[in-house]
């Protein structure tokens, strides 16, 4: 989970070496601002989504926690799940009539 990212190397570099062959097979420079558009918008986007995904996988316990060597996230769960019951409780006091 950690290391999400790392997943997405080999994809952008995939992509970067199949979009250079599209640009070398079509030898036409106009095709090259969208070959480069396309991989750009691939660069920014696939480690976001990696991120999300990794994040989702956390949110719903769809992970295995004997191979995490440090799950930095632990802390920052149990303390908004104990803000968020503790804000559920006084909230659920004050309509009480």
């Amino acid at each position: 989970m950690s290391r999400m990212h790392a997943a997405t190397k080999p994809q952008v570099l995939g992509l970067l070496m199949l979009l250079t062959a599209v640009g070398l097979a079509q030898r036409n420079l106009a095709v090259l601002p969208v070959l480069a558009l396309a991989w750009l918008f691939q660069l920014l986007t696939v480690p976001v989504s990696a991120h999300m995904m990794g994040r989702a996988g956390y949110r719903t316990r769809h992970l295995r926690p004997e191979l995490l060597a440090i799950d930095e996230l632990d802390d920052v769960v149990r303390r908004a799940t104990a803000e968020r019951a503790e804000a559920e409780e006084n909230d659920g006091g004050s309509h009480q009539t």
